[in-house]
């Protein structure tokens, strides 16, 4: 099964992902690390293959 998966760490706790004029004001992260210009990056960037055995994700929220 293919899957991407998206974060962020709602450090305020508003129920959104904060964005100042600079970009993002709270950590975030994508699967594989992926990263965007000017926004979020492609989804066959952040897409992984997710065997039925395997149970754990990592992922650097920046």
């Amino acid at each position: 099964m293919a899957a991407a998966i998206k974060l962020f760490h709602d450090e305020n706790s508003n129920q959104k992902l904060d964005i100042g004029w600079t970009g993002p004001e709270e950590r975030y992260g994508f699967s594989n690390s992926a990263r965007g210009l000017m926004g979020p990056p492609d989804y066959e960037k952040a897409r992984f293959q997710l065997p039925a055995s395997e149970q754990t994700v990592e992922i650097a929220a920046k």
